[in-house]
């Protein structure tokens, strides 16, 4: 019988394998902040109920500290629409202490 450990490494060796949600669920009573579990099960299984993916969304989106990456697990079209705007190439603008010690050189 695989351990909770050896079964992390084979859903993330392996992308194509299903999760098995007592796994999922076994995983947050353990490791509660640990959200891989729930983020593997959200991305690789369709057919969940609306319920249970809530709920791990729920759980992702407390431990997600960029809404950016939440985003791009939430909206499945996410990575089609990533690419829309092309990258700002500006420089930035200088910061206060950058503009006073220009200011004070010239």
């Amino acid at each position: 019988m695989e351990t909770l450990r050896e079964t992390l490494v084979r859903l993330l060796e392996n992308g194509s394998d299903k999760v098995d949600s007592s796994w999922v669920d076994e995983m947050s009573r353990q490791y509660p902040y640990f959200t891989v579990p729930a983020l593997l099960q959200v991305k690789r299984d369709n057919g969940m109920s609306d319920e249970r993916r809530r709920k791990l969304l729920r759980r992702i989106a407390l431990n997600t500290p960029s809404k950016d990456v939440l985003y791009s697990i939430v909206e499945p079209m996410a990575a089609d629409i990533a690419d829309i705007y092309p990258p700002d190439d500006r420089p930035s603008a200088p910061t206060t202490d950058e503009a006073i010690d220009t200011f004070i050189a010239n």
